[in-house]
C-alpha cells in the first residue's frame, strides 16, 4: 500500500470553486495536490490548476504513474487525461464546505484506502487565510 502524508499546516480545503492543486499565495495543497507533488510531478504544473485534467503537458511525465488519472484516448484522444471517479469524489470531500475537518479526513482517508493508499493527516491547521478553512471550522 503506498502512503501518502497531507500536512494540515498546507492543506486547502472547505471552499468549493477557489481551491487549487497549488496556490501560488500561499504555497497550500488541496489534496490531489498533495497527490501531485508525491507523484513528482514538478510545482511548476500543479500551480493555480483547479484539477488534475487541467495540468498542463502531462505527456512530460510518467503517465504510467499517474495512477489517479486513466488515459481514456477513445474520447479525448492521444496523451490526454479526464479527471478519474476517485479525482471527482477527492475533490468534493476536499471542498465541501458543509463538513467538518474531522468528519473531512474520515472521509478522504476512507477513499483513499479504498484506492490502496494510506493517506495520513499530520500537524496543526496552518495561519491561511479564512477563505481556506472550512464553515464548520470558523465557529
Amino acid at each position: 500500500m503506498e502512503q501518502l502524508t497531507i500536512d494540515r499546516a498546507k492543506w486547502l480545503r472547505g471552499d468549493p470553486g477557489s481551491g487549487c492543486m497549488l496556490d501560488s499565495t500561499t504555497g497550500g495543497m488541496c489534496c490531489l495536490g498533495f497527490v501531485g507533488a508525491k507523484l513528482g510531478i514538478p510545482d511548476e504544473f500543479l500551480t493555480d490548476v483547479g484539477t488534475p485534467s487541467d495540468v498542463d503537458n502531462w505527456e512530460e511525465h510518467d503517465a504510467d504513474n499517474i495512477f489517479l488519472l486513466p488515459v481514456d484516448e477513445d474520447r479525448y484522444g492521444p496523451s490526454s487525461f479526464r479527471d478519474s471517479d476517485f479525482s471527482t469524489k477527492a475533490i468534493e470531500i476536499n471542498d465541501n464546505a458543509d463538513i467538518t475537518d474531522d468528519t473531512r479526513e474520515k472521509q478522504l482517508i476512507e477513499l483513499f484506502k479504498a484506492h490502496n493508499i494510506n493517506l495520513i493527516f499530520e500537524g496543526d491547521v496552518g495561519a491561511y487565510p479564512r477563505r481556506f478553512f472550512s464553515q464548520k471550522d470558523k465557529s
